[in-house]
């Protein structure tokens, strides 16, 4: 279910995202961390990572990386 919120801003396939190459659920779920405890700038995906505990993230990450 969290993983629709990433479409919305991403697309389906998160073919959106500024990435030269897809990243790993490991490299997401750093991403997303670093979003989350304010280590990467952004103008809302630091606001949205909040919502979620580290885990969520962790999970959505590693489904979101195996997408095809």
């Amino acid at each position: 279910v969290i993983a629709y919120a990433c479409y919305s801003c991403h697309g389906e396939k998160l073919t959106k995202l500024r990435f030269n190459q897809p990243l790993s659920g490991q490299q997401l779920t750093e991403t997303l961390l670093m979003f989350k405890n304010n280590k990467k700038e952004s103008t809302i995906m630091n606001r949205i990572t909040k919502g979620y505990s580290d885990d969520e993230l962790k999970s959505v990450a590693s489904y979101l990386s195996e997408l095809k």
